[in-house]
């Protein structure tokens, strides 16, 4: 029997693919799966060419169930029984492609169409949580208005909605086991991002005094990721390089910020870049360093450490992720003068970086090597799907 992977989405993969941000068999990991079918709940068009890697050897079809203009107004808030006529039109196509797995990617819409399907067809339904609902996102600190706290509200009772027909959750990092005990969920389990694949390691690690580089990956936005302070560290180090690679909201803000403090041409911005060509370019690099308010552990973070550069990371307010801490990354407040002295010290003790960055390796190497969690991922799609 041919192993058909159904995943529905709200992403807009074309941005990703645009972004270079193609991870090789992210959507079929192993190459389990012989056909990988794509539902997206938008209108999004991503070329099924430039698409084709991220589900590696499997035949790729792909379909458009679009949330209906003005949903939430007209479902009062996403209320599961005014929704049905939306959720048959994926069924229908469900029932075509017959598949023998549904994936999802957090607990939102796409969750609904998985849970819907999985009430109908009785196929087994996995997803994987990305962030904490319960303290992101609009029930969080992303609430900024009113208007905010009621779409959390409505978000919630979604949330709950989705997790009652859901055979597995993935927690892509320990801290969304608290959400997930919270709301006793009883089957799920740890995996990380498959990151990392084709990267070579850093061989050298003497620093050119004259010029340090610096690299940082990442969305840049508001109450997420936002990496002024290493910007305004920057500007107290003349012989400093930073990289930034990445866009969003913050971006122009960011670059007249590296201006006004006169060390924009010290600040290099870069707002796409192949994957591929980031993983060659890490090897190059003399410090990983990185800001997020967010518990996660970024994909960047594991790369970097897969390579074995030193890491450079703000301590989340003092309570980072246990694996922020088991890696061995330098965690630091999150201050302009924290960053600089964390970049000083590493810069004056060669044996204290190089000892930072091959700790940071070889916990990588045990714990988020590729074929490590691909083989996790299999593992668990194995429990679900008939071979």
């Amino acid at each position: 029997m041919t192993k058909k992977l159904l995943i529905i989405s709200s992403d807009y993969i074309s941005s990703w693919i645009e972004k270079g941000e193609v991870v090789p068999r992210y959507y079929n990991p192993g190459n389990f799966f012989e056909e990988v079918h794509i539902m997206m709940t938008n209108d999004d068009k991503p070329d099924p060419f430039l698409l084709q890697s991220m589900v590696g050897s499997a035949k790729l079809f792909i379909y458009n169930c679009p949330e209906p203009k003005k949903f939430f107004k007209k479902t009062l808030g996403w209320q599961p029984f005014l929704m049905k006529k939306w959720a048959d039109e994926a069924i229908v196509i469900a029932r075509k492609i017959q598949p023998s797995l549904v994936r999802c990617y957090g607990l939102h819409l796409n969750t609904f169409l998985g849970a819907k399907i999985k009430q109908i067809l009785e196929v087994p339904f996995i997803t994987s949580l990305h962030g904490n609902p319960d303290v992101d996102y609009f029930r969080g600190r992303l609430a900024k208005n009113l208007k905010d706290k009621i779409i959390g509200k409505c978000q919630e009772k979604l949330e709950k909605f989705c997790l009652r027909f859901l055979d597995h959750v993935i927690a892509v990092y320990s801290p969304v086991e608290s959400y997930l005990k919270k709301n006793r969920v009883k089957s799920y389990s740890v995996i990380h991002n498959v990151v990392g694949l084709g990267l070579s390691k850093k061989q050298d690690y003497s620093i050119d005094p004259e010029k340090i580089n610096l690299l940082c990956v990442g969305r840049q936005t508001y109450l997420q990721k936002d990496p002024v302070n290493i910007i305004r560290a920057i500007s107290f180090l003349k012989n400093a390089h930073l990289t930034l690679v990445g866009d969003g909201d913050l971006h122009d803000a960011l670059v007249n910020l590296a201006r006004d403090l006169r060390c924009d041409h010290r600040v290099t911005f870069i707002k796409t870049m192949n994957n591929k060509d980031l993983i060659f370019l890490m090897k190059d690099i003399d410090i990983y360093i990185y800001h997020s308010i967010n518990y996660e552990i970024s994909k960047s973070c594991i790369e970097a450490a897969l390579v074995g550069l030193p890491i450079i990371l703000n301590d989340r307010f003092g309570q980072p992720a246990q694996e922020l801490k088991d890696a061995n990354f330098y965690l630091v407040e999150d201050s302009p003068k924290s960053y600089k002295n964390a970049i000083e010290k590493l810069l004056a003790d060669k044996e204290f970086r190089m000892k930072l960055a091959k700790v940071s390796h070889n916990y990588a190497l045990q714990n988020w090597a590729p074929e490590i969690t691909e083989k996790k991922l299999v593992d668990l799609y194995k429990k679900y799907v008939s071979i």
